[in-house]
């Protein structure tokens, strides 16, 4: 007799822990902006343009690259222990 019991006992143990979880209606909330989302809408759907990329290097300002072998006091890097000591520190 206790087996026969067994099944249902399970199952409305099952059905009460159940009842404690939350259901999910939908995918979308009732209300939008209880979630800030409205907000993060208005903001993707800007009108605002971006910026032109740019596909001509004539247009890139020149950029020169600092001489890794010469210390910010105009100085040579003479060995490795130079570079270790001082320079590397200083790029």
């Amino acid at each position: 007799m206790a087996k026969r019991f067994a099944k249902p006992n399970l199952f409305l143990l099952l059905r009460r822990r159940l009842a404690w979880m939350p259901r999910m209606t939908s995918l979308w909330p009732t209300q939008p902006f209880s979630l800030g989302i409205a907000t993060l809408i208005g903001l993707t759907m800007s009108d605002s343009p971006l910026p032109a990329a740019n596909y001509d290097e004539a247009k890139v300002p020149r950029y020169e690259l600092p001489d890794s072998l010469t210390m910010q006091d105009g100085a040579p890097v003479k060995s490795a222990k130079d570079w270790m000591e001082k320079r590397r520190p200083e790029v």
